[in-house]
């Protein structure tokens, strides 16, 4: 699976865990259409990285680097590109 597909199948899998809807257009926010909260961004991010850490390949996920404000005010499409920046 390619780093984009591992993101997105991360992404996608965590929201669903938090009994969140999937993302139709991707376009959707994370604070405001999803409600996030700045603590359970930050949970929502290690998730991911744990969730990337875990699969095979594994990719390595620098969640912390990452600013939750940004997180919580940005698409799911933009957060995937910031994700995708902080993996190797």
């Amino acid at each position: 699976m390619s780093k984009t597909a591992a993101i997105h199948a991360a992404i996608w899998a965590q929201l669903s865990v938090d009994g969140k809807p999937l993302p139709s257009t991707g376009q959707e926010v994370m604070g405001s259409d999803y409600k996030y909260d700045e603590r359970q961004m930050r949970s929502f991010l290690l998730n991911i990285h744990t969730r990337l850490a875990s699969d095979t390949p594994s990719l390595s996920f620098n969640w912390a680097s990452l600013d939750v404000h940004i997180c919580l005010s940005d698409t799911v499409i933009t957060l995937c590109g910031y994700i995708s920046s902080e993996t190797k």
